[in-house]
């Protein structure tokens, strides 16, 4: 029997992306409600003391932070795509950093099913 490369493995779990496009607005409206009623479950629970929370500091990582790391991590993916001879967008590339980054937030490590398959059908 012989091994199978990572890539062939990735593929095989990257099928998960073709999920029939009159199911995609659905998943998507049942998946912000799970977010958010996972949020307000969260935010109920969390003992937190808010007059030790610097609001500032908050809204620089949010305003600032967050724009800055997806830039960061896109311009890594177009460095990634140049070195393979090809090229992305700007909009591809961030959202090929932001929804692996989302994935990974869920039990199973999701960043490299979300990215290979990027990687690949950029490739030439």
């Amino acid at each position: 029997m012989a091994p199978v490369s990572l890539f062939e493995r990735l593929q095989r779990v990257g099928a998960w992306r073709n999920v029939p496009e009159r199911w995609q607005t659905p998943l998507l409206v049942l998946s912000g409600f799970v977010f958010l009623g996972g949020s307000v479950y969260a935010y109920q629970n969390l003992s937190l003391d808010w007059s030790n929370v610097n609001i500032m500091l908050l809204a620089l990582v949010l305003l600032v932070g967050t724009p800055a790391t997806i830039a960061v991590n896109a311009a890594e993916l177009r460095v990634i795509t140049a070195i393979g001879g090809s090229s992305m967008t700007w909009l591809t590339e961030s959202r090929t950093d932001v929804i692996p980054t989302a994935a990974n937030k869920l039990p199973l490590p999701r960043s490299a099913v979300v990215r290979t398959p990027a990687l690949e059908s950029h490739a030439l």
